[in-house]
């Protein structure tokens, strides 16, 4: 939460919605400084969890819904690049928690599930998960995405903060996670 920031050249519009979130903790930092007003600045890395729909492209969700309608889930790019998923309910509850903790006001804290997997076997978890006989298939980046797409091949949130404040870390499991969407999915047209 206090490193330096690696931000990529603007010409890259992947980079503006990071840029976007950094103006916004900065804005809201400042405002909190000069109005005096209590403000807790929350990261959140791929939060997922019941009835979550992929419509902006949450690949979860995406990869549950495809196997559980027979279709082929789509790994972009090699499915190399890893990520973390966190339980809607692990959230909500670190959210009410820095909400009840005093020494948290004014400060920065990254919210998720530190327990990292790679994309594709995210993909082939999901098809064991799910019984599915769909096929996994990797889609290259410049079939995905407009020209000059830049992923993040590595996205870990440090979570040790959250816990030294709140002494909360984010427990349900990955493998619950897919079972609650696979019991409760989003939007799927049989």
């Amino acid at each position: 939460e206090k490193d330096d920031l690696v931000i990529g050249s603007t010409a890259n519009l992947r980079w503006s919605y990071a840029i976007a979130k950094a103006l916004d903790e900065c804005l809201a930092l400042s405002y909190a400084q000069e109005k005096k007003i209590d403000t807790i600045i929350a990261r959140f890395f791929n939060t997922t969890g019941p009835r979550q729909t992929g419509r902006y492209g949450m690949v979860l969700p995406n990869f549950v819904t495809s196997a559980l309608t027979g279709e082929p889930l789509m790994v972009h790019g090699t499915g190399t690049q890893s990520r973390c998923f966190a339980h809607v309910y692990d959230v909500v509850e670190a959210i009410v928690r820095l909400l009840n903790a005093r020494s948290a006001v004014g400060q920065v804290f990254n919210i998720g599930n530190d327990s990292e997997i790679t994309i594709a076997d995210l993909a082939a978890k999901v098809v064991e998960m799910t019984g599915s006989k769909s096929e996994i298939r990797t889609i290259p980046y410049d079939e995905a995405y407009p020209q000059g797409f830049e992923d993040m091949l590595r996205r870990v949130p440090d979570v040790s903060k959250l816990e030294r404040v709140t002494g909360f870390r984010p427990r349900l499991t990955l493998e619950t996670i897919i079972s609650d969407l696979i019991t409760e999915p989003g939007e799927i047209n049989i």
